[in-house]
């Protein structure tokens, strides 16, 4: 059996990787989203167990302490990881695709060498602030992200793009998803 691979999908708040991840679960690309387990407060438009696996602090430090996790990592004062069962499907030949941040990237790939990690470039940065904005959270941390988002686009302009295998540039239509997709096609046959 040929193993499956892992996809991440990284790109700035409001660049639209959600909505593409979504978009490619539908495609019939023999792919499942790999859930992340974190400490953040669920959103009101999320669904534990779909968008994320939420659990309090001290749950996570229990699975982490038990080497049942993966990738830990602290982002925005949140713990965020991956269940190391869940990763263990590539073994079986599914194809798992996730969000994956990107100062994480290069770590992910050292973890799981096959990884095909992508950036989602919005080719607007202000379609991206403006989907920011949409979002209900508090406005100290749409400061952090908006921060965030200028510092991660700065370094993508330089040497950074290296750790990604693709980098699509969505505009917020049809023919971005399309060329997704294509590249998706490519990758899991």
């Amino acid at each position: 059996m040929k193993k499956g691979r892992i996809i991440t999908v990284s790109g700035i708040s409001g660049a639209g990787k959600s909505h593409f991840i979504k978009d490619a679960l539908t495609g019939g690309f023999n792919l499942e989203k790999l859930t992340a387990v974190t400490t953040r407060k669920q959103r009101e438009n999320e669904i534990d167990g779909i968008d994320k696996f939420f659990m309090e602090q001290d749950q996570f430090n229990y699975l982490n302490e038990n080497n049942e996790l993966e990738g830990v990592l602290d982002k925005f004062g949140c713990m965020y990881a991956f269940r190391k069962s869940d990763i263990a499907k590539t073994g079986d030949g599914k194809n798992l695709i996730t969000e994956a941040y990107f100062s994480e990237v290069p770590t992910f790939k050292q973890l799981f060498p096959d990884t095909h990690c992508v950036y989602i470039m919005p080719e607007n940065p202000n379609a991206a602030l403006e989907e920011l904005n949409k979002r209900n959270i508090p406005a100290s941390e749409k400061l952090k992200r908006h921060k965030d988002m200028i510092f991660e686009l700065e370094k993508m302009s330089e040497s950074d793009r290296k750790n990604f295998f693709k980098i699509f540039h969505n505009a917020y239509d049809e023919q971005s998803l399309v060329r997704f997709r294509e590249y998706l096609s490519e990758i899991t046959r």
